[in-house]
């Protein structure tokens, strides 16, 4: 089978890999109201010659930080304020990044947008500094309205059996698809939740 072409190119942009390029595409926006960014094109919306939001209408954002692991706090931070308010779907890999804190994951809370009807946050273990601070974060941060949540924290070696409670007694009601997977946490008993 044919690899499918990048964005630049089914938008009929230069593939030369430069950031303007990625801007121009970014402006542009995705016809379909969903795009995946992997570590290049999350390395170059870093950059400062990329400003401004994502494509306002977008509906469903994934992002691929597993080959990007030198991503920061800071970097989360730049980012979480370009995700679309009006945004339904958003899926993040946080697979290999070892530099992530509590802060990334509270910045990204603060930015969810109210509408948001799908979250799906995996390899959140990779990010070996994270405690019960993020998920208190996501316990009181949860759009009230979400239906599917996905929390991938496994080998999280920080969080322990109080934060999971936490969580647990606060997910919302609207919530029709949960998983929560606590496997390998030394300090959790609970591995992992699963229902619809």
């Amino acid at each position: 089978a044919a690899a499918r072409p990048s964005l630049a190119a089914r938008r009929g942009l230069p593939s030369g890999g430069d950031p303007a390029t990625l801007a121009d595409a970014l402006r542009v926006g995705p016809r379909s109201g969903h795009l995946t960014v992997n570590a290049f094109g999350i390395s170059c919306m870093l950059n400062p010659e990329i400003t401004g939001e994502l494509p306002p209408g977008l509906k469903s954002l994934k992002l691929d930080f597993s080959a990007y692991n030198q991503v920061t706090d800071g970097d989360i931070s730049d980012l979480a304020p370009k995700i679309p308010c009006n945004l339904l779907s958003l899926n993040v890999d946080f697979r290999f990044c070892w530099n992530l804190t509590d802060t990334s994951v509270l910045t990204l809370v603060e930015g969810f947008p109210r509408c948001l009807q799908s979250l799906s946050l995996r390899g959140l273990g990779s990010c070996k500094m994270l405690t019960d601070r993020s998920l208190w974060a996501l316990a009181h941060g949860l759009p009230e309205g979400i239906q599917a949540l996905l929390l991938d924290f496994r080998y999280s070696v920080h969080i322990t059996e109080e934060g999971v409670d936490v969580l647990r007694e606060k997910l919302p009601k609207s919530l029709q698809e949960v998983s929560l997977d606590f496997q390998d946490c030394s300090r959790v008993r609970f591995t992992h939740l699963q229902g619809t």
